[in-house]
């Protein structure tokens, strides 16, 4: 897979080797809309049946079932062990991503916690990184 994506961004502190693709768009809503939360997921361009939702949201009818539950997935887009597939991290400055090849839970200790208590628990896992193990963008 990592000899598929050296020519795309790889998160090891090196950044692009080619110019990443820029996609914009804009949504209006209507006034009267009361709360808006977009389901992100991503895909496989060749076949969107092999899919990565965050695990609050139901699946499409694009999806492959039988493909739930077997090897590391729960059924619910999430590993055996209940840690998310995908999730949306809305910070400003406070998140430093995993380097490449690196674990979340090795990157950030505390995560492991407040994803298997559904975010109940090390709310404020996202300030405790382990340095050597996330990407300073300023590095």
């Amino acid at each position: 897979m990592f000899e598929a994506i050296n020519s795309y961004y790889q998160n090891n502190g090196s950044g692009p080797t080619k110019t990443p693709d820029t996609l914009r768009f804009t949504l209006t809503f209507n006034s009267n809309a009361e709360e808006f939360i977009p389901e992100l997921y991503i895909f496989r361009s060749a076949d969107r049946s092999y899919k990565i939702h965050r695990s609050n949201f139901p699946t499409t009818a694009a999806a492959d079932l039988s493909m739930f539950n077997t090897v590391n997935d729960n059924g619910h887009y999430k590993t055996s062990n209940g840690l998310p597939w995908g999730i949306e991290i809305i910070l400003d400055g406070q998140y430093k991503s995993p380097r490449e090849k690196v674990d979340m839970v090795i990157a950030y200790p505390q995560f492991q916690l407040w994803a298997t208590s559904s975010g109940t628990e090390n709310t404020t896992w996202y300030m405790a990184p382990v340095d050597a193990n996330v990407l300073d963008i300023f590095e």
